[in-house]
């Protein structure tokens, strides 16, 4: 079934994010929840100067969604855009005419209708499979076009962000393969390749952001004030991101470049925000310096688990090695492509790679029948 060991390891890989990721069906019901909450305030979309616009932000927006660790629901990120200037209001009433908003939308809400919480800096609003934190925010005149001003946790200080320049970035980075994959997928049903989502295909380099994002939540497990912020993650695996159609490789490749990506500026280390310049997405590493350590740390963790799991001879060890970094669910992606081998050995064409240990189907060493899980 893979001419190589890489293609064996990347499809462990991609079976683990595949449960993960946020299923199409729920994809289309967040899309229609946020929808309708922007249709019931009568907000326009992220390119509109309208009064109020809703739109999504983060890892809904770039397609690299994981399920959390020990959750059983999904966090997508909005951005509540009121287009008033910041001398017109303050934080916290910016914060409480949301609030007061989302509130009318839940209270007249018929059929399917949320939860509306409070939190630190942003409004919840929450169904059974999914929740939506909605960031307050305003137009930033000094960024435009879609530059925007958002409250801090102690609602004092303005904050600068750009959702959308970074996640134009972040898609900049990845376009021809995303063409290529949108290309293909529109040949296969016989449509326009207009017809194809984004989201509907994942590129190398959003699913090397989703395994990273996993084997972080679980090699932080126990020390979550050291886990690297998933925008900092992202933004060095995109630097990092050489193109590579083999997601094992791009992993790999991702971890061992991501630290040189790292600056240090007249000694502190810095991450900038691909759009803008001033914000560092390592800042916090000026006041807990531990947390680069840690990061480099975790990167060479990486590294090391896909290195041991490349060396292992046989796919129980594979999968055991594997397991140990990124997760009992590659031992679900396993049992899928153990189906794929016993059909192919049903039908003569599984066969070993001579010396190697791989299985692939065509030519070969023939693999005699046997059950690789047979404790099950």
């Amino acid at each position: 079934m893979f001419d190589r060991a890489e293609d064996q390891l990347a499809a462990l890989l991609e079976g683990t994010i595949d449960q993960l990721e946020l299923p199409p069906e729920l994809h289309r019901s967040a899309a229609r929840q946020y929808q309708r909450v922007a249709e019931y305030l009568g907000a326009g979309d992220e390119f509109d100067d309208t009064d109020l616009a809703i739109y999504p932000q983060g890892s809904f927006r770039l397609g690299t969604v994981v399920l959390p660790l020990g959750r059983s629901d999904y966090d997508i990120d909005l951005v509540f855009r009121l287009a008033i200037a910041k001398e017109a209001t303050t934080q916290k009433g910016l914060k409480g005419a949301a609030g007061e908003r989302l509130g009318e939308f839940v209270r007249d809400c018929i059929g399917d209708c949320p939860s509306l919480t409070e939190g630190g800096r942003c409004w919840t609003l929450g169904w059974p499979r999914f929740h939506m934190d909605v960031l307050p925010s305003l137009p930033n005149p000094e960024n435009r076009p879609h530059g925007i001003l958002l409250t801090d946790r102690d609602l004092r200080h303005w904050q600068w962000s750009n959702p959308i320049g970074f996640a134009n970035w972040f898609h900049k980075r990845m376009e021809k393969q995303l063409f290529s994959l949108r290309e293909a997928l529109a040949q296969k049903r016989g449509v326009n390749i207009e017809q194809v989502q984004e989201w509907e295909v994942k590129t190398s380099l959003q699913q090397t952001v989703q395994v990273l994002k996993r084997h972080r939540d679980l090699f932080f497990e126990v020390d979550p004030e050291h886990r690297p912020p998933s925008i900092l993650l992202t933004t060095l695996a995109a630097h990092a991101y050489r193109r590579e159609a083999n997601l094992f490789e791009a992993v790999i490749n991702a971890a061992t470049a991501m630290p040189r990506f790292v600056e240090n500026r007249d000694g502190i280390w810095w991450v900038a925000n691909p759009v803008l310049a001033e914000e560092n997405f390592a800042d916090r590493w000026r006041t807990h310096p531990e947390r680069r350590h840690h990061f480099v740390t975790w990167m060479q963790q990486v590294q090391q688990d896909l290195e041991q799991a490349a060396e292992q001879r046989g796919l129980d060890r594979v999968v055991a090695r594997l397991t140990e970094g990124f997760g009992v669910e590659v031992k679900k992606a396993a049992e899928s492509i153990g189906l794929g081998y016993r059909d192919a050995r049903r039908s003569g064409t599984l066969a070993s790679a001579a010396g190697t240990g791989t299985l692939l189907s065509g030519s070969g060493t023939r693999v005699r029948d046997h059950t690789f899980y047979g404790r099950h």
